[in-house]
């Protein structure tokens, strides 16, 4: 099939609405990514750049491995995007994965800093660590500041984690019973302007507590572009693109955008972000908090049946950094904000298994 006809049916697909702007330019920005090189590297252009883009950015993890930083390696790895095949079918594809690994090689250097940072800071650091006691909601509130009105919640989509964020949410209505509180998530798609109900048919992962935030009046509503739901591209690494680094790019700019459409709309209400963690954490590259000067962000942290470090702490930049010396159960928080900068979050709260549970 014609490569234009492809393209032509599959923006086609994606409709015209106005809350799909930034799906659907990240979809047009790799098509032409994929046409401009048929044009300049010939028969298969979009699988060559997508090999030699791969090849770039194995070259530049492969150097920064060799510094005095390799403990962050070691762990910290890039996902390098090969591309997806020849055939014209697959020129999306690959035009994503061209993009993805040039997104990740920004990345990378992105990662090369915060590690030096850590490393020069490392001392002032941990004198600015608060370890805690596990506690309850109630607790947990109590460590977020009254004048704060953008509190961003991460976490490792766990099976019962949500248990522990509705904790979170009920102590937080009851210490502020006047409050408007709005939360907003992933894991349902864009509803802007208007709020979701609770008796609606929300993603299976909020069905958990769906009738608590109407019982707490907490209005909610969803951040996901509903082109980007409908897009079943992949890639060999990732899988759905949304998990790519273009793809998370793409996505972070269309919260972004929604989170200040809200901001604007409701300027007295308290705002939760409730995301993974690599959408919200400070340390990660796009990260929607730092675009945000009155953020806060805790994150949830489960810890493992069995404690073996390097498996699990390996995707914390913290704990990798300081090699799961504090990576137990706990509230982990800083006397200065300028470290929750650096450490990549304000309060962490890390619970075993028997925690998460009802």
């Amino acid at each position: 099939m014609n490569k234009k006809i492809i393209l032509f049916s599959f923006l086609l697909c994606m409709g015209v609405g106005s809350a799909a702007q930034e799906w659907r330019g990240a979809v047009q920005r790799a098509w032409r990514t994929a046409q401009k090189a048929g044009r300049s590297l010939g028969k298969d252009g979009e699988y060559k750049a997508a090999c030699q883009t791969a090849l770039q950015l194995e070259a530049v993890e492969k150097a920064f491995t060799r510094g005095s930083r390799a403990w962050f390696y070691k762990n910290y790895y890039s996902h390098v995007e090969f591309p997806l095949g020849k055939s014209s079918s697959c020129a999306l594809a690959n035009g994503w994965a061209v993009r993805s690994n040039q997104k990740n090689i920004a990345n990378r250097i992105w990662w090369e800093h915060r590690a030096r940072l850590l490393q020069k800071h490392k001392e002032e650091l941990l004198k600015n660590l608060r370890m805690l006691p596990l506690g309850d909601g109630e607790k947990w509130v109590s460590l977020i500041p009254p004048q704060s009105k953008m509190i961003f919640i991460g976490e490792y989509h766990n099976q019962h984690i949500q248990y522990r964020v509705e904790d979170l949410l009920r102590a937080y209505r009851e210490k502020y019973p006047t409050r408007q509180i709005i939360l907003l998530t992933e894991f349902l798609p864009d509803s802007f302007p208007n709020f979701q109900l609770a008796y609606g048919i929300p993603h299976a992962y909020l069905n958990y507590f769906r009738e608590f935030l109407e019982f707490y009046d907490i209005q909610f509503a969803g951040l996901e572009e509903e082109t980007f739901l409908l897009d079943h591209t992949h890639l060999p690494v990732s899988g759905p693109i949304g998990n790519s680094a273009a793809g998370f790019s793409a996505r972070n700019a269309h919260w972004e955008r929604r989170i200040k459409n809200w901001r604007k709309l409701y300027p007295r209400a308290v705002f939760f972000i409730y995301a993974g963690n690599n959408h919200v954490a400070y340390e990660y590259p796009g990260a929607l908090s730092q675009n945000f000067k009155d953020s806060f962000v805790i994150s949830f942290v489960p810890l493992p049946l069995r404690f073996e470090p390097e498996l699990y702490y390996s995707r914390e930049l913290f704990h990798a950094f300081t090699q799961g010396t504090f990576f137990r159960q706990g509230v982990l928080a800083w006397k200065s904000s300028r470290f929750a900068r650096l450490a990549g979050f304000d309060m962490q709260i890390l619970l075993r298994p028997e925690h998460l549970e009802r």
